[in-house]
């Protein structure tokens, strides 16, 4: 499979890649994603439900409507299989003893051709971890572990930004700290992430389509 791989890590990252360009005072209205999740790793209902509060409102803060769902639910009696939009998915797993980067809290597929990617996990385990070493929510983390990866997928990069929430390492004070600056998306990605929804339009698999 041709494509590359955009993490983020508690410990340690590189690829870091500035963007200036400037938001667009009025947003463009863009189709909505749908996110499928898949759990692998037991989560509480309250881990799970702080963690789709926290990464659907970091989406909205870039203009993104996003409906969240549980992947491989029978039927569609909450209609997110046939909901219109372009949809990702993300499991979440532990990592156990997988051989990833220690750190590593969860990656992107990323297709440097195509400029995007439909899959990213993370690792549930190291997300608990590293909000216990900072005495912060988890499931809040959780989900702003899965919008990072999201932003990778949506800007077709696997590369960082210094500042926000595309930064490559989430250090413990500032996950403790909580300043509202690092978890914003820096300027030009909101409206670079829309563009990636527009040239995506059509790639991927939507609503609907069942996982090969």
């Amino acid at each position: 499979m041709r494509g590359s791989v955009g993490s983020i890590a508690a410990v340690l990252g590189i690829g870091v890649v500035a963007w200036g360009a400037p938001e667009a005072a009025h947003a463009r209205p863009v189709a909505p994603v749908v996110v499928e999740v898949y759990a692998t790793a037991t989560l509480a209902p309250g881990e799970r439900d702080a963690a789709w509060r926290a990464g659907r409102a970091a989406l909205a803060t870039a203009s993104i409507a996003s409906r969240w769902c549980e992947g491989a639910r029978e039927g569609d009696a909450d209609g997110c299989a046939s909901a219109p939009g372009r949809r990702l998915i993300v499991r979440i797993a532990d990592a156990g003893t997988a051989s990833t980067a220690p750190g590593r809290l969860g990656y992107a597929l990323v297709d440097p051709v195509a400029r995007g990617g439909t899959l990213a996990t993370v690792f549930a385990d190291r997300v608990r971890e590293a909000a216990a070493a900072a005495r912060a929510d988890g499931g809040r983390l959780l989900g702003l572990a899965i919008a990072h990866e999201i932003g990778h997928l949506l800007l077709g990069t696997n590369a960082h930004v210094e500042r926000g929430l595309m930064r490559p390492v989430w250090l413990s004070e500032e996950i403790r700290r909580d300043a509202p600056g690092d978890w914003m998306w820096t300027a030009g990605l909101p409206a670079a992430m829309r563009r990636g929804l527009e040239r995506s339009a059509g790639q991927g698999r939507l609503a609907g389509e069942p996982v090969q």
